[in-house]
């Protein structure tokens, strides 16, 4: 079976209440109607009433959230994107960047 992996591409924290990003999903996302996407929002918040949450919206690839649907992987008392994409079955898709040591040669 093929990986699904999830890349982070924008950071949209300032367009809801707590932490939210935009992430490519390939293979695209399917919600319960069978509808596919291939970007998503996952928002971590903390709320008064029924406290910390992160949910997964289907986005457009700037962050505009398209149904207000949750997605499989959303989870009250989850407070970690990573947590809630692997509820999902999806990698996070992560750059990792190699250090170097003063010399400039790869350590």
């Amino acid at each position: 079976m093929k990986d699904k992996i999830a890349t982070q591409v924008k950071n949209v924290s300032d367009q809801f209440r707590g932490h939210a990003a935009v992430f490519n999903m390939v293979p695209p996302m399917k919600d319960y109607n069978g509808n596919e996407w291939g970007h998503v929002v996952v928002s971590t918040a903390t709320l008064p009433v029924t406290g910390v949450e992160t949910y997964i919206f289907p986005s457009d690839s700037e962050g505009n959230v398209q149904n207000w649907i949750e997605l499989e992987g959303s989870a009250r008392g989850c407070d970690c994107h990573v947590e809630a994409l692997l509820n999902a079955g999806y990698l996070l898709n992560v750059e990792i960047k190699r250090l170097t040591d003063r010399s400039g040669k790869g350590g």
